[in-house]
């Protein structure tokens, strides 16, 4: 027997005198290979590094794309304060026009729209019992007139005339009187009318801010509910002053989607606005100047079937402009 087997046979010896030990062992080996396996932490799956947008065009000129609303993004107010009785629709809705989004607390004025109901049918009975007076002043009037005078006086043929003429005034007067209270009738159902705000173009329903219960005051309106027509999407490039040279009228652009530069979008040329103004949206970079000037140029983004990936209205798109040569 050599060195090496008879040490192995007395370590199992002992270690079978000494049943301990061989538990201790046992104990050791389990617990190296639980943590070397089944021990150990996940591995924390890092952040994937996104890869920058890059033009398609050998020269061009990019810019800071947001997507909007064809229609712009419509802010819809109320023409009237109140309280909101009831939100008929949610975000994420296609409206049409004239649909009704909200209703504002109308119990009082659908009873001032009966009041004036009843006041109307009031005065056209009045002027229905007027209208038979003065057809019967009138038609004795008339026999009056082709007696002789040997049969009817001088007084009694006045006396029917001025019956005629006040017949005729009463009748025209509340005619008069009923016409006034048609148009109250009509201007308690505008207002009635005004008591429910309605879409003012197809589109979408982007964000509400309202909720049932809440006071609102035409004067004083913040952000109520903003909706747009987004068949098709637009997009608004601002393109620094200092470039604006560069660019022609136009021109072909594409948008990519941040956070993912394999998507993108082809932009159709709509208007450019020929107003410089302060940017607006600031990246954060501290070499960003504060004063910057930029020009709003509007894309049409072109819809894709083969692009499953829709922007989303508010959206910050990277855009290429081929630059004019």
């Amino acid at each position: 027997m050599n060195l090496k087997n008879f040490m192995q046979n007395e370590i199992v010896q002992f270690l079978l005198r000494k049943p301990i030990f061989l538990a201790a062992s046992c104990g050791i080996f389990f617990a190296i290979v639980f943590s070397f396996n089944r021990g150990r932490l996940a591995d924390i799956p890092y952040h994937q590094m996104n890869i920058p947008s890059s033009s398609p065009y050998q020269s061009w000129i990019s810019g800071l794309g947001i997507v909007e609303c064809s229609s712009r993004n419509i802010n819809v107010g109320s023409f009237i304060s109140g309280i909101i009785g009831d939100v008929l629709v949610k975000e994420g809705d296609e409206v049409k026009k004239d649909q009704p989004l909200f209703v504002l607390d109308q119990r009082q004025q659908l009873e001032q729209v009966k009041l004036d109901e009843n006041s109307v049918k009031e005065l056209e009975f009045t002027v229905q019992s007027f209208d038979a007076y003065y057809q019967y002043a009138f038609e004795i009037h008339k026999r009056d007139k082709r007696l002789n005078k040997g049969i009817k006086s001088e007084i009694d043929l006045k006396k029917s005339e001025s019956d005629f003429v006040t017949a005729l005034a009463d009748v025209n007067l509340h005619k008069r009187k009923l016409d006034q209270a048609v148009n109250r009738l009509n201007l308690s159902k505008i207002l009635l009318d005004k008591h429910t705000v309605k879409a003012p173009v197809d589109g979408l329903i982007l964000k509400i801010y309202i909720r049932k219960g809440e006071y609102i005051n035409e004067s004083m309106q913040g952000e109520n509910l903003i909706m747009g027509s987004h068949n098709p999407l637009h997009v608004r490039i601002q393109i620094d002053e200092n470039d604006m040279w560069m660019y022609q009228e136009g021109a072909k652009a594409r948008a990519y989607l941040r956070g993912n530069s394999e998507i993108s979008y082809a932009l159709e040329f709509v208007r450019y606005e020929p107003y410089a103004s302060s940017k607006k949206q600031i990246s954060g970079n501290n070499a960003e100047k504060v004063d910057t000037r930029i020009i709003d140029l509007i894309y049409k983004i072109i819809p894709d079937k083969k692009q499953k990936v829709v922007p989303i209205v508010g959206q910050m798109l990277d855009v290429f402009i081929e630059r004019s040569k």
